[in-house]
This record gives structure tokens, C-alpha cells and sequence, in this order.
């Protein structure tokens, strides 16, 4: 796993919050399977060239293959939800593979988080959610649902004073 930790924008979760939410996580993988290596990196907002800039970074690091979810380092509707992944389109060369994601959500009958490449259930059977929703939950200081959170995600996030980027 390889987490951007710098300045990001108001509303992200505090990059130290953040890191022992990792390392929580990464204690729920069998031993030696994850390595935690932190990229010190300011987000710049830019959308798909950061996507690629990502990548780029990432692959010197050593990665094989990174994750571009929708919106990837977008703000607001600047950038189409979907621009970080046809940027790709013009660089197949990289040596890196981009995994692409639409959107995830929790599946009834998976009983996990899934995403369209993984789930074969209907949409009927999915319970979206958005980090919107999940943030107002924090900041009432709510769990949020085991459905979107893992239970040691929320504790840490919830024993922080100002959990929020402001």
C-alpha cells in the first residue's frame, strides 16, 4: 500500500489519521503480505495529468499496477469524473497497469464491498454510498455504517479532534 501523506484539500481525512487507519487494516492481512511504504507528496488537484503523474511515481517506486477510481485527483466537477482513466488511453507504454474503478458500493449478497468488475448481483442487491455521507456521519460524531467503514477504520478516525483536512 502506498498512500499520498502531504498538504491535500479541506475535507480529506488528516494524512496521520489516515496512516493508522492503514496500519489498521494491514494487521487484518495474513503476516509479510503488505508492505506499507508512504509517498510524501502534496495533492495538486489535477486531475488526470496527476493521475499519470501518479502512476509514473508509482512505477519508479516499484509497483506493477495502481488503482484509478473515479474522480482521481479531481475537485468538484473541474475534471470528468472519468478523465484519469482515458488519459491512460494515450500512454500504454508506462509500464504500469491502471486497475480502473467506476464506483464501489456494499452488496447485499456479496455481504463486502464490491464494484462492478467484482460484483454479478443486481443494483438492487447495492447499498451506495459516497464519502460525502460518510463525513457528515463523522463529523456528528457517528459511526458510520459497518456497511461502509470498517469498525477499527471508524474508531481511529472518530478519536481524532479535527479528523478533516480544513
Amino acid at each position: 500500500m502506498h498512500p499520498i501523506v502531504g498538504l491535500t484539500h479541506p475535507g480529506d481525512i488528516d494524512h496521520y489519521a489516515r496512516v493508522r487507519c492503514f496500519e489498521a487494516i494491514i494487521k487484518t492481512f495474513p503476516t509479510d503480505t503488505v508492505i506499507l511504504g508512504l509517498l510524501p507528496l502534496a495533492m495538486r488537484m489535477a486531475g488526470p495529468k496527476e493521475a499519470l503523474w501518479h502512476a509514473i511515481i508509482r512505477k519508479n517506486y516499484g509497483a506493477t499496477h495502481m488503482i484509478i477510481g473515479r474522480d482521481h485527483a479531481g475537485v468538484g466537477d473541474f475534471y470528468h469524473p472519468f478523465a484519469a482513466h482515458r488519459i491512460f488511453d494515450d500512454y500504454p507504454d508506462l509500464d504500469i497497469k491502471p486497475i480502473f474503478f467506476a464506483s464501489f458500493f456494499k452488496c447485499r449478497r456479496c455481504m463486502a464491498v464490491s464494484n462492478d468488475k467484482t460484483c454479478p448481483h443486481d443494483i438492487r442487491d447495492h447499498i451506495d454510498f459516497s464519502g460525502t455521507s460518510i463525513r457528515k456521519s463523522i463529523i456528528k460524531g457517528e459511526r458510520p455504517s459497518s456497511d461502509v467503514m470498517r469498525k477499527e477504520v471508524a474508531d481511529i478516525i472518530l478519536k481524532e479532534k479535527e479528523p478533516f483536512v480544513r
